[in-house]
């Protein structure tokens, strides 16, 4: 049967795919059968080799990862204090001119 064939490695991690090439999941990923890798939150790409969050949040914000009800991958950003937005890139402190104080 093809999953026989197409599943390899102790948690299932190498994927036979229905072209003949291999691919390792990585980052926790696992083999789902001859189509490739599924990903856990926050990962992506054939093997889960692609980060979404290396370089997402601007300013030293924190990303997280994290997966929706209906099982799409989310990231998000935890912004630093004076920072906003959705990737952390609104400055809080200094727009229209004003200047935090105290943080």
């Amino acid at each position: 049967m093809w999953y026989e064939r197409s599943l390899h490695g102790r948690r299932c991690e190498n994927c036979v795919l229905e072209n003949g090439e291999m691919h390792v999941c990585r980052n926790g990923g696992y083999c789902k059968g001859r189509k490739g890798c599924s990903c856990p939150p926050g990962y992506t790409g054939v093997s889960c080799e692609k980060d979404l969050c290396l370089g997402y949040c601007y300013n030293d914000g924190i990303c997280v990862r994290s997966a929706s009800s209906g099982g799409a991958h989310e990231i998000e950003c935890v912004c630093p204090a004076g920072f906003g937005g959705p990737r952390c890139g609104d400055d809080w402190c200094h727009r229209n001119g004003d200047h935090c104080l105290n943080g």
